[in-house]
């Protein structure tokens, strides 16, 4: 990875905020790389020790140059999506209501969104929720 002057500088200062005795979530997930990164996939078998890092995930990724999208939902599925597949939550047996809080926990987490509860019922599929959370993140 080849860096300009500012994005080796930036790096640099990156480093008191990732690797201090005390991180501090609310710094952590203000850094944003002004550097290309090499993306990645990355699955994850989650488990509760997962759930207070996931947010602040990318930043220590970034820190090494890359980005990676989170499967959370292939995650919770057990299975792989295809592109352009349709994702019920009525038609996944692993896709119970305990599984549709984790699913939406991990999206406000990634994405720094909040869902009341109204809209917690609301998106009972993939595209219901990556639509919903487009719309949250550039509304027109």
């Amino acid at each position: 990875m080849s860096l300009s002057a500012d994005a080796a500088l930036t790096r640099a200062e990156w480093q008191g905020y990732l690797f201090s005795a005390r991180p501090v979530r609310r710094e952590l997930l203000s850094l944003v790389p002004p550097w290309s990164t090499r993306a990645i996939g990355l699955r994850v078998h989650r488990n509760h020790a997962f759930e207070s890092v996931a947010s602040v995930l990318s930043r220590y990724l970034a820190f090494a140059g890359i980005s990676a999208e989170l499967a959370v939902l292939e995650t919770v599925l057990g299975r792989t999506i295809q592109p352009g597949e349709q994702v019920r939550q009525l038609q996944e047996e692993r896709w119970d209501s305990v599984k549709h809080i984790e699913v939406l926990f991990m999206v406000e987490e990634e994405l720094g969104l909040t869902f009341d509860a109204e809209e917690i019922a609301a998106l009972e599929s993939l595209t219901a929720i990556v639509d919903h959370a487009e719309r949250r993140l550039h509304p027109h």
